[in-house]
């Protein structure tokens, strides 16, 4: 059976605060901090569900022990310290649907541990395993990087799921890895202005000049599009579901990707994926935090999704 690893380069301490600001003045009504990263909510959200998955995570040598406290018989906890702390990120969760988010700088990893992660990912990945690469890259890591592990990888036949922005993900995707997932902001790097009514032909058109086979565009409320070139077919899929005005969307599309993963896992259709890529990220916003979801609340919004052919 296909292994599934994540790889998190930038981890991060995330506090979110929940605030009321509806009388001119701010009134924080609670706060609560995870420790986090694109694909370690991932990684989280998987293990949750029963899929047993390989986390490795570089962090500063701060909160190696919090990381590695994850570690349970579904998940395999892989820690790379680097010397220095890692960042803390802020979130501020308005009533009324709105939120602010301060993202801060971390570590400089240096080139030994970029070397040694590197070496360690090619060293346990096989033929057909899933590497859910996602996140921005520390200071001292370029671009380049991504690149190299994503083509070392596809060598091996592994299947490459990568979730970046900016110059990241326009590197990234010349590489061809199995799956991206941007958002409607992030498209625009690799695409630039569109038309929404265009939408469908570019998501298509950066699978076929890129050779992706999956490539999923988040829409936010309206859910996502998704196109498979193998065959050949593009999907809206959304939720009709009903969520509170204090939610938070933080770790919504690392939720998504986790969905996703698990249909693959599953040899679920194409469809299926999806449909279960947007019940996870449903399932975020009703647990909180990929790492409280739970099957049950994936199958109770697994109930909520429709979806339509393009």
């Amino acid at each position: 059976m296909s292994k599934i690893i994540t790889l998190t380069l930038n981890s991060a301490i995330e506090e979110v605060a929940f605030i009321d600001d509806r009388e001119g003045k701010e009134k924080i009504l609670d706060m609560k901090k995870y420790y986090t990263g694109k694909a370690v909510n991932t990684g989280l959200a998987l293990s949750n569900v029963g899929c047993k998955c390989e986390m490795v995570i570089v962090c500063g040598e701060n909160t190696c022990e919090a990381f590695s406290a994850f570690s349970n018989v579904t998940r395999l906890v892989s820690v790379f310290p680097v010397l220095g702390d890692t960042r803390i990120n802020r979130t501020n969760v308005y009533i009324g649907d709105r939120e602010e988010k301060i993202i801060n700088k971390g570590y400089c990893m240096s080139d030994n541990i970029a070397h040694k992660v590197f070496q360690y990912v090619i060293e346990h990945a096989e033929k057909d395993d899933l590497i859910m690469i996602a996140g921005s890259l520390p200071e001292g890591v370029t671009d380049c990087w991504y690149c190299e592990l994503i083509v070392a990888l596809k060598k091996m036949g592994a299947k490459v799921l990568f979730d970046a922005a900016g110059s990241t993900l326009v590197a990234g995707v010349k590489n061809s890895p199995f799956y991206i997932k941007p958002n409607e902001e992030e498209i625009r790097a690799l695409i630039g202005n569109y038309k929404q009514e265009n939408l469908t032909e570019c998501i298509k058109n950066i699978s076929k000049k890129n050779n992706i086979e999956n490539v999923i565009v988040s829409l936010g409320k309206k859910g996502v599009m998704g196109y498979n070139s193998k065959c050949n077919e593009l999907y809206q899929v959304f939720s009709e579901q009903e969520f509170g005005s204090n939610t938070m969307t933080t770790g919504c599309g690392d939720s998504f990707n986790a969905g996703f993963i698990y249909g693959t896992v599953l040899t679920k259709s194409f469809l299926q994926s999806l449909i279960y890529g947007v019940a996870f990220a449903s399932a975020n916003l009703i647990a909180g935090f990929p790492e409280k979801i739970s099957m049950d609340i994936v199958e109770e919004c697994v109930q909520h999704i429709k979806y339509q052919m393009m």
